[in-house]
């Protein structure tokens, strides 16, 4: 899934005001909390000049073939295999992808990041808001996968995608957060882009409340799992935040799918003639 690539955000714009600030003296030196304390701080701030690493773009556009593969094939390719199996399977081979960059990058960020930080990565509160994020994305990616199987395609993908929207009101209720003309702008696009894809429904038979509400609910859900990242991938390198909470959801899906009878295994991806179709999926 390509969700927590939107946490890259809150990292690449503290880079790029360390890069665009001038040198401090030492008599002037701001109090460390100002800049690595609260996540409003850095997420809120102005938005410094500065661009984003060229690989970044190269990960995104990967993540979007992937993605935008994900619905046909989970609802037509893979339909054998009960959903929240399904979604596991999906994560527990993101996790073995992610585990080679994770230690890289973990390795690196130990190396050259201040004992403060690293700090912070053993505290129980980053662990309790990684479990919490690990949580809401086995959430959305249970209930948006079990709507696939319950309602029609363009439906569930109409209703998955509104988090941009929800993530907008939020912070507009709860943050007092006026979006910009480019946010709004990129919310309606995507929302336009999603109800063309009901222009082709010609019976409506398949299409159930039920299906609706489960891919309503995994938008609901994603939403949790960005404001999490938002917390902490703003001092938290990206893949040594991305592999534990992957990890932590495909566990969540594990547990999910005994709990409602999928008696597959958990590395069933191994021997499925299909593995491949979730190697692309991951």
């Amino acid at each position: 899934d390509a969700s927590w690539f939107a946490t890259i955000q809150p990292a690449t714009r503290l880079r790029a005001r360390a890069r665009s600030s001038p040198p401090m003296s030492s008599f002037s030196s701001p109090p460390m909390s100002s800049t690595v304390d609260t996540a409003d701080e850095a997420t809120t701030e102005e938005k410094p000049h500065g661009r984003a690493p060229w690989w970044i773009w190269l990960v995104i556009a990967f993540a979007t073939i992937g993605i935008s593969f994900a619905g046909v094939l989970l609802q037509n390719e893979l339909h054998e295999t009960p959903p929240i199996s399904r979604a596991c399977w999906r994560l527990t081979l993101t996790t073995f992808l992610l585990a080679p960059m994770a230690i890289f990058e973990y390795d690196r960020w130990v190396k050259t990041s201040e004992d403060r930080l690293k700090m912070k990565m053993y505290e129980r509160k980053t662990w309790l808001v990684l479990l919490g994020s690990g949580f809401a994305l086995a959430v959305h990616f249970a209930a948006w996968v079990m709507s696939l199987d319950m309602t029609s395609l363009a439906h569930s993908l109409l209703f998955v995608t509104t988090s941009p929207l929800l993530i907008l009101i939020a912070n507009a209720v709860f943050k007092g957060r006026k979006p910009s003309v480019l946010e709004v702008v990129g919310v309606m696009t995507s929302l336009i882009g999603a109800a063309i894809t009901l222009i082709d429904i010609r019976d409506d038979a398949e299409v159930t409340a039920g299906g609706d509400a489960l891919a309503f609910f995994g938008a609901v859900a994603i939403v949790f799992h960005i404001e999490c990242g938002r917390s902490l991938r703003y001092w938290m390198p990206t893949s040594v935040y991305a592999f534990p909470v992957t990890f932590l959801a495909a566990v969540f899906l594990a547990i999910g799918a005994c709990a409602f009878g999928e008696n597959t295994p958990v590395f069933g991806w191994a021997t499925s003639p299909k593995g491949w179709w979730y190697v692309l999926l991951a």
